[in-house]
């Protein structure tokens, strides 16, 4: 009976704590909503895990990861700029904003595809020139594409003032021992015509007056532009024909202006010949125009290539890939990073420590592609905005922090930052 007794006390011994437990339970929920409640009134910035910081909230409420309460992040965080737009992880997802972090694998050398032609080396063009005035009796190549020869017959001419001139040759030939200043005076009279001393002796030898000339190449090549007709009368100094030498032929390459200030004198380039089957040969920049094309808005560079084989034409289409090398280390962002006001060019900074986005300038130097290149404003290894710049700056604007059009609100202006 005692034993029963006793069972029965324990049991309600049991209920009486169960209850005692449950009222208890409720009042302390009420009491920490309260406590929430009344600082959530209190506190109007961000709230934070004291164990997770990387978890932030505009509310309050519970840690996801611990269940812990969250925290004013004034009591667990420091250097909250004022100017910062909070933006949650959540809500840059939902507004697809994007970021992207600056490293040095984009800092390495670049490839740029540019295009051009071939094109006459101009440095061993050559013009042969009448050196009297006189008429074309023959003409020996006619047409240009004709390869010629140092040396080799290219016209023959009748001139009186060649006539004239044999004739005072040959005579005072016969006495230049008296008269020979006179002599001389004529010898130089047709070396100054581009006679050679071989040319002369025989005039003398021979004693025979020649009614028309041979005129000779002076330079191996091959004729671009025929300047004369047979038959046709000329002046002293005309050109009857162009060459060029085609051993060396030289890629004129259009480069548009915001990659031209890339390229140097000495840099290797990689030109892909496509009437050769794509064909690659390296070249060497030997010069870049100084001068910029205001019609088209590109520059202009030239390579020198060996043609020995002869099978690069002037005129053929090619493509070139040149190979830039960073002579120190640059910082490049996306271009869709950049809002521009006109005088400034500016990009949201996201904090590594809380969900905010900062407006910072930056001094551009040059766009090449989808890229900027970076002068200051900006360090590796910071995280900027890359997709959704607009919708950050709206969502500034609307709260009254720094942007694109409110650049001096109460607390402090833009946040400058040079390298």
């Amino acid at each position: 009976m005692k034993l029963l007794k006793h069972k029965y006390f324990q049991f309600a011994l049991l209920i009486l704590v169960g209850l005692l437990i449950g009222v208890a339970l409720p009042n302390s929920s009420n009491e920490n909503n309260s406590n929430q409640i009344e600082a959530s009134h209190q506190h109007d910035g961000l709230w934070s895990c004291s164990m997770h910081p990387q978890i932030v909230s505009e509310t309050p409420g519970s840690c996801p990861i611990c269940g812990m309460d969250l925290t004013p992040m004034e009591d667990t965080a420091e250097g909250i700029d004022p100017n910062a737009i909070v933006l949650t992880e959540d809500a840059a997802k939902n507004a697809q904003v994007y970021t992207y972090t600056i490293s040095a694998s984009n800092q390495s050398d670049q490839t740029i595809d540019v295009s051009g032609t071939l094109i006459p080396n101009l440095d061993s063009q050559y013009n042969e020139i009448s050196y009297v005035s006189g008429r074309i009796d023959y003409l020996a190549h006619p047409s240009s594409g004709v390869k010629i020869q140092k040396g080799s017959l290219i016209a023959k001419m009748y001139s009186p003032e060649l006539i004239a001139a044999q004739q005072e040759l040959i005579s005072l030939s016969k006495i230049k021992d008296s008269e020979e200043q006179l002599f001389k005076a004529v010898v130089q009279k047709f070396l100054n015509w581009n006679f050679s001393n071989h040319q002369i002796e025989s005039i003398i030898k021979e004693g025979v007056i020649q009614q028309s000339f041979p005129i000779y190449a002076k330079q191996t090549g091959t004729i671009t532009k025929v300047n004369s007709q047979q038959g046709e009368w000329i002046k002293k100094g005309q050109a009857l024909l162009t060459s060029v030498d085609l051993n060396v032929i030289w890629a004129d390459l259009e480069v548009s202006e915001n990659d031209i200030d890339l390229f140097k004198e000495g840099q290797n380039i990689e030109l892909i010949i496509e009437a050769l089957g794509h064909q690659k040969r390296t070249a060497i920049i030997d010069f870049v125009d100084p001068i910029m094309d205001k019609s088209k808005r590109i520059g202009k560079l030239r390579a020198s290539l060996t043609n020995k084989d002869n099978r690069l034409k002037p005129g053929m289409f090619i493509g070139a890939t040149a190979s830039l090398k960073s002579s120190s280390q640059s910082i490049q962002i996306p271009s869709s990073s950049v809002l521009w006001t006109g005088k400034q060019s500016l990009v949201y900074i996201k904090s590594p420590t809380a969900p905010t986005y900062t407006l910072r300038e930056v001094e551009l130097l040059k766009r090449q592609g989808e890229w900027y290149t970076i002068a200051s404003g900006v360090e590796l290894g910071e995280e900027i905005v890359q997709n959704g710049t607009f919708i950050v700056d709206a969502a500034a604007q609307l709260a009254g922090k720094t942007s694109m059009i409110n650049q001096q609100p109460s607390n402090n202006s833009i946040t400058h930052k040079h390298n």
